[in-house]
């Protein structure tokens, strides 16, 4: 099933109703610009979300892609359309989502935060848009905009997508601790909820070395949360690498720690 966001009368309407706020032409699209708006927007979408006591939308960086282009063509052509449909253009670039949703605005308003944060009014304000963005079914969010300077207009994309968790977990050495020649390190992770889907933590990879050697594997798959090193040499640096996994496979960045025994 896919949620298409139509096109509503106010939409249409926009550029006269917003030609009275607009501002003088916006300088040429930067990127840094870009990812200002598109952080502004989240943080706006995950905070009303919050109020509603609903998870955030995570950021899918296929779907960040794919807000982008298609911002970037209604900027290219000047005209606000939803292009090809919603669920195939998400196929297109490797998501497979249960369900699909977007949503698109424009403005004169001045390129930048103005703009970002007047698009969003228009969307909070519409129910078929307010409905996709406090969806209980969305779990993951792509957000694009673009600049169209010969109309001095901002068009904004969202594209949200109920998809397995692609998140990584999170992993934290909480302790690396010695005693004599006694070493003990302890760790934990969290698998990140998200509104649907979340895979939840599996296990963790633990690997060891001492001082610029090799790395080796003491646990491939383990759910221990902590390690005793007894007699250990002196003068030499072990240092521990933990990472976890969640039950669709996706590891976290490695945590690493070292303890030295003098």
């Amino acid at each position: 099933m896919t949620i298409r966001s139509p096109r509503p009368a106010w939409l249409a309407l926009a550029g006269a109703l917003l030609a009275l706020t607009a501002a003088a032409a916006a300088p040429v699209a930067q990127a840094s610009t870009e990812s200002s708006m598109n952080s502004t927007l989240l943080i706006l979408i995950n905070s009303d979300r919050a109020a509603l006591g609903l998870r955030s939308l995570r950021s899918d960086s296929r779907l960040v892609g794919l807000a982008a282009q298609r911002a970037g063509e209604m900027a290219v052509t000047g005209q606000l359309a939803h292009g090809v449909e919603i669920g195939a253009a998400e196929r297109s670039v490797g998501v497979r989502p249960y369900l699909a949703g977007e949503a698109i605005g424009e403005t004169n308003a001045a390129w930048g935060l103005t703009a970002a944060v007047y698009i969003y009014g228009l969307w909070r304000a519409s129910p078929e848009h307010w409905g996709l963005i406090t969806s209980d079914r969305f779990n993951y969010i792509g957000i694009g905009v673009a600049y169209e300077a010969a109309g001095a207009a901002t068009f904004a994309t969202l594209v949200f997508a109920e998809e397995p968790d692609i998140s990584p977990p999170v992993t934290t050495i909480t302790s690396a601790r010695r005693i004599g020649a006694t070493l003990s390190f302890t760790w934990t992770g969290r698998d990140g909820i998200l509104q649907t889907h979340t895979a939840g933590l599996r296990d963790f990879q633990v690997d060891y070395k001492v001082d610029g050697s090799g790395w080796r594997a003491i646990w491939s798959a383990t759910t221990r949360t902590g390690i005793t090193l007894t007699s250990r040499p002196a003068g030499h640096m072990y240092t521990l690498a933990v990472r976890s996994r969640d039950w669709r496979n996706n590891y976290s960045t490695w945590a690493i720690r070292s303890v030295r025994v003098p």
